[in-house]
């Protein structure tokens, strides 16, 4: 575990020299898989470097973030259960980017990694509850994203892949809106 946050500290000090942009957003979206759907909102930041120019218009950009994903806790009254979901996800993310304008840029791409999910099950009966189940995730996410100025607007369609020895996944769509600098 410590060779993976110092693999990580490394990389995000890398970026954060990097010339490119910076973004925090935040968001909601579903989190559909095969028996439920459930709402989420989250918080996501990603630093984006313009790594080569394929034409005076359009660039690779390559960079990485991380988003903090929410579920709305769900209640099961016929377990008498209520269930928190929170997912931890560091990613690395390749766009390609097109300068409409000075103003306006798109961005089109994909993002990948390896976190972490937390779900934790409370007993409605005041019982004391089990400790959070911690789980890897691999979120995968296609990102079509709008610059206007210092605004960002992100729409994400993707999954995340519970990684087990019975692995499960969930499909996500989602919408974020963000600030650049």
């Amino acid at each position: 575990m410590k060779k993976i946050l110092a693999i990580l500290a490394m990389i995000s000090s890398i970026f954060s020299v990097a010339k490119g942009t910076t973004t925090i957003s935040g968001g909601v979206g579903l989190n559909l898989n095969k028996d439920i759907t459930v709402p989420y909102i989250n918080l996501d930041t990603n630093h984006l470097v313009p790594v080569y120019n394929i034409n005076e218009k359009t660039s690779l950009l390559v960079g990485g973030g991380g988003e903090f994903k929410m579920l709305i806790p769900q209640i099961d009254s016929q377990n008498q259960i209520q269930i928190f979901k929170f997912d931890l996800l560091p990613y690395f993310t390749t766009q390609l980017g097109y300068k409409v304008t000075q103003e306006i840029k798109l961005r089109f791409g994909a993002n990948a990694g390896i976190g972490l999910g937390i779900t934790h099950v409370k007993l409605l009966d005041e019982t004391p509850s089990n400790k959070p189940k911690l789980v890897p995730i691999m979120p995968l996410n296609f990102v079509f994203g709008v610059d206007y100025k210092y605004f960002s607007v992100d729409l994400k369609a993707g999954g995340d892949i519970v990684i087990s020895k019975s692995p499960e996944g969930a499909f996500d769509l989602g919408i974020n809106l963000g600030y650049s600098f």
